[in-house]
């Protein structure tokens, strides 16, 4: 209806302007067919309209005599559309002609108008947009200068009192921005405060005066990092958005602006709750924000920064994919006259950036240099923005450099980063954050052409970026950390021992920060172990137990499961190295200690969320949580719900640790509670580096060289050779020092935790297999299991939940697009037999699918697979087992099981102990998953497996297991080695029986 309305008030209007004789008639018609335009445009904003607005009001002021007293009116609101026009096309030819016509009109207004300062106002305005664009000085000078005249002709009291000073207040922001004048930020946060104060609540303007307060309060606390104005920033920003209607059209802008304010807290707090708070309002920003409206592609860019920033902290690859498809976005959607072109621009390159330091894609880093060219390019001389724009780029520059070791690419990029530098006057808050960035292309100079001088200066240009920073600001430990990295080169190339002493300190302050990002504090950690061992240093220990401390804020809990192991691939061989420094320095019980911490580290928070309460209970009130999460939920809510309990478990644990007697909840254990893990035989430790431990007499190293090269040749022997290999100089010393040196009437049951790449060879089936002598093969002496770590072995349930016991027994003979295994089938028949007198499930074919398979699961205490096992290189948590119509039971599933009274698993498939060889010190394979499921024991595969043999080693195991009716799973570590056994002495050949494993009790 209301659109019929404004249909015919404008076709009766149109009418009008075309017939009527009288000229100021018409005019009043062309202005009033302006308004309905414009309110049109405002409405619906549609562009049409608005050039329709304009040209009305350009027929208006053209028809109206000079003397005309509406005039200036015409004048002034032809003025406010055509800056209207520029906000939406950036054209300089509407802002231009917009300040003329808004000086004519101030110029045709007389003193005492009461219209006069809305007039200043207006004029001001279009100055400081038109400053933002083109940075020339006189327009900032002038904006400030009429608007002051437009706030002393407007009476105390006066209702447009508190706009003036809001818009004023808006000028000396941006003069400060240009100028750095801390007296223009302040004077102008004074006048927003008072436009608050003079403002009512019922105001309809009083949310834009606190939303203006609230921008100008985040400027102030990035410039001087005051945490109470970042505090107040966010209270008057949240009254501004509750203050604002729904479906109000500055809502959006309220949102933005507080999600803004909740970055930049964030950033110097570290609290993930602001940067996920911060996100979910932008997001509703976005939402609120119409298609085609002027300010839906900042709102846009500014939840791609808000993603990035997340990404940069907690490094799930989801968030920068979303920002750089939001960016892109912004970018087709701005025009290259518009004034924030040159900003949305330099924000896709960085978060390209970041996607390439993630992922390593050349094409991002291409891209990302390439943006920001042009960014710099679309921004004119004497911007503020310049600086930050060449900055920028010379990052990308020299990660490029980093990579592909072009010369030219260092050489531009230290030329254009000291260009921003001289752009940029001291005092000014990113001053340091240049310093540090032209500090890394120097260093990378100093690498490639080893001038010392570039070093020197390196150092030099970081000791100032280190001291400008404050303490406590998030990107101290980078700065302190780069600066760390330029102080060894020096060292490593000069010999100072002065130099050596500073790069320590320097690298311990910034791993030991209780700000920033743990990955910074990692990185640095791992620099500082570095050199430390090498030089033989001191506080090498103290290196180690930082940076091993550090390991699970790096996988954070809080991430998606593959990106815990991404970030600790970059782990690499850390708990290795430390417990061969404690070796070394004779400090046995720590080098278990550390190797226990600093392996499995994403399967120890998985057990770590499965421990039992019951004590605790009885000694705090603290509530169980439980999410509610369902699958109706986006994947950001699901992602928002994980790490909201993340954190919420955090704070959990952390008022734990202060009841007495548990300050050590679920925290690593010591060597006093590890060595339990012996109590029922010994546990041996292979260590990567050069030592072996045992168990359980005192923890001892055994000075046995293995080094990666030695593996390297053993990998190119035949099997035989291997073997023999392994017998002579892995498992022959531990049975010698274990006093296995004859032959044993009862085989003892030992338990092998191999660390690195020891974790892919076949130590249970150690021997020289070309003699006679049957005191040359490991299973000549002892029955082996494997460990992934010692706490799995420690407070094993013996005693399961009382439960009805079920063998649920699951085929796969024909799945689809692999190879058919008839043996399957087979097998099963064999297990049925030896199952007598027990509940016995069989699952085949068309029966096996997942939903029946996980719902029996939950029902049977034992399990058996006969299938073909996958293992997924890329994604080990999607290596899962093949059932019924090509579907798979993925270890990322397993891990999510939760079986009380669950006892014994048999995987007869392929592949199903192989890990991942990016991820060696993580258990991330189907048997691992199996052990977190609940199951006390696995028997499982370390590589392909044959038809014919499984089930000769199924028929042998199960006959011993389920032996007079009785199931004892304590049994399946003898049983299999017993089948094992009795296949290699019918001549079957290396492959058919070394694969299988068993793990766990």
């Amino acid at each position: 209806m209301e659109a019929i309305e404004s249909s015919s008030q404008m076709a009766a209007l149109l009418y009008s302007a075309l017939v009527e004789p009288d000229v100021k008639k018409r005019a009043a018609a062309l202005d009033k067919l302006r308004d309905l335009w414009l309110r049109d445009y405002e409405n619906h904003h549609q562009l049409e309209s608005l050039h329709r607005a304009i040209s009305a009001y350009a027929d208006a002021v053209q028809i109206a005599a000079p003397d005309d007293p509406q005039k200036c009116i015409y004048l002034n609101d032809f003025g406010t559309s055509l800056y209207h026009r520029f906000e939406c096309l950036g054209d300089l030819t509407d802002i231009n002609k917009s300040i003329t016509v808004e000086e004519d009109a101030v110029r045709l207004t007389p003193d005492g108008h009461p219209d006069k300062p809305i007039h200043l106002n207006n004029l001001g305005n279009s100055l400081l947009y038109r400053f933002a664009h083109l940075s020339d000085i006189s327009d900032i000078n002038n904006s400030i200068r009429v608007k002051k005249d437009a706030l002393q002709l407007t009476p105390e009291g006066h209702p447009n009192k508190p706009n003036h000073l809001d818009s004023l207040g808006n000028s000396l922001l941006r003069c400060f921005q240009h100028l750095g004048d801390i007296s223009d930020i302040n004077n102008s946060i004074q006048l927003q405060d008072d436009a608050v104060q003079l403002t009512p609540d019922s105001h309809p303007d009083k949310p834009s005066h606190l939303n203006n307060l609230g921008i100008l309060l985040t400027c102030r606390f990035e410039h001087f990092g005051d945490i109470g104005d970042i505090n107040k920033s966010i209270r008057v920003e949240e009254n501004a958005v509750q203050l604002t209607p729904d479906g109000h059209p500055d809502k959006p802008g309220h949102l933005n602006n507080l999600g803004t304010s909740l970055t930049c807290c964030f950033e110097c707090l570290d609290d993930i709750s602001d940067i996920n708070k911060s996100i979910k309002v932008k997001e509703n920003a976005v939402q609120l924000t119409p298609d085609g409206h002027p300010d839906k592609p900042g709102c846009m860019n500014n939840l791609g920064n808000s993603l990035v920033r997340r990404f940069q902290r907690l490094g799930d690859i989801t968030d920068i994919n979303s920002s750089i498809r939001l960016q892109e976005d912004v970018v087709k959607l701005t025009s290259d006259g518009h004034p924030d072109k040159p900003g949305y621009l330099n924000n896709l390159g960085s978060s390209l950036l970041y996607c390439f330091k993630h992922l390593s894609d050349i094409s991002d880093i291409n891209n990302s240099i390439r943006v920001k060219e042009d960014a710099v390019q679309l921004t004119p001389k004497g911007h503020p923005e310049k600086p930050g724009c060449l900055n920028t780029l010379g990052i990308s520059l020299c990660c490029r450099f980093e990579h592909l070791s072009n010369i030219t690419d260092i050489n531009k990029s230290t030329r254009v980063i000291e260009n921003a530098m001289k752009l940029t006057p001291d005092g000014h808050h990113d001053k340091p954050a240049y310093l540090n960035n032209l500090g890394n292309s120097l260093l990378w100079c100093f690498q490639h052409l080893g001038d010392i001088a570039d070093i020197e200066k390196s150092i030099r240009v970081k000791e100032n970026a280190v001291q400008l920073t404050p303490e406590g600001h998030p990107d101290k430990p980078g700065r302190l950390n780069n600066l760390g990295n330029s102080l060894i080169y020096c060292f490593e190339h000069l010999g100072d021992q002065a130099i050596l002493e500073l790069a320590i300190k320097t690298l311990s302050t910034a791993a030991g920060s209780n700000v920033g990002s743990p990955s910074i504090q990692f990185q640095a950690g791992i620099s500082w172990a570095q050199v430390a061992q090498k030089t033989h240093h001191t506080s090498l220990f103290e290196a180690y137990c930082i940076s091993l401390t550090l390991l699970p804020q790096l996988a954070w809990l809080g991430l998606p499961m593959y990106e815990r192991h991404r970030e600790l691939t970059r782990a690499g061989t850390l708990a290795r190295d430390a417990a061969s420094a404690a070796i070394e320095a004779g400090k046995f019980e720590t080098a278990v200690e550390w190797l226990e911490q600093g392996r499995s580290v994403v399967w120890g928070q998985l057990l770590q969320l499965r421990t039992p309460i019951n004590e605790l209970q009885q000694q705090t009130s603290t509530p169980s949580h439980t999410s509610v999460a369902s699958n109706q939920h986006s994947l950001e809510e699901v992602s928002q719900e994980h790490r909201h309990l993340t954190t919420e478990w955090e704070s959990i644990l952390q008022e734990i640790h202060g009841i007495q007697g548990f300050d050590r909840f679920l925290l690593p254990k010591p060597f006093s509670q590890l060595k339990g893990a012996a109590h029922l035989g010994p546990v041996i430790i292979l260590n990567m580096m050069c030592f072996i431990f045992l168990f359980p007499i005192s923890p001892k190293p055994l000075l046995k060289p293995y080094s990666m090269n030695s593996m390297t040749y053993f990998l190119d022997l035949v099997f035989k050779m291997i073997l023999a290999q392994l017998w002579s100089d892995v498992v022959k010393p531990v049975l010698d020092a274990l006093a296995f040196t004859s032959l044993p009437s009862n085989l003892s049951h030992i338990w092998w935790c191999p660390t690195g790449p020891l974790a892919f060879l076949p130590i249970h089936a150690a021997g020289m297999y070309d003699t006679p002598d049957p005191r040359n093969c490991i299973s000549d002496f002892v029955i082996s299991s494997y460990i992934p770590t010692l706490s799995s072995l420690i407070n094993n349930p013996q005693v399961t939940t009382p439960h009805p016991f079920q063998l649920l027994a699951v085929a796969q003979p024909n799945a689809p697009h692999h190879s058919p295994i008839p043996g399957t089938g087979k097998e099963l028949k064999l297990i049925e037999n030896h199952a007598e007198g027990i509940t016995f499930v069989p699952l085949t074919d068309d029966a096996a699918t997942l939903e029946n398979v996980l719902h029996h699961m939950g029902k049977s205490t034992w399990v058996c697979f006969a299938c073909h096992g996958v293992q997924d290189v890329s994604n080990p948590t999607d290596s899962g087992l093949i059932l019924a119509n090509g579907s798979c039971l993925k270890l990322s599933t397993i891990i999510d099981l939760s079986l009380s009274h669950a006892e014994l698993v048999f995987l007869s498939a392929c592949e199903t102990a192989t890990g991942s060889e990016d991820l060696s010190e993580e258990a991330v394979h189907l048997a691992a998953g199996m052990l977190l499921a609940g199951y006390c024991g696995v028997i499982a595969t370390m590589w392909t497996i044959g038809d014919m043999d499984a089930p000769c080693i199924a028929d042998g195991v199960y006959s011993h297991i389920l032996m007079g009716g009785k199931p004892d799973y304590t049994q399946a570590a003898l049983a299999l080695h017993q089948a094992v056994q009795k296949l290699r002495l019918q001549g079957a050949s290396f492959l058919s029986w070394v694969p299988y494993i068993h793990i766990g009790f």
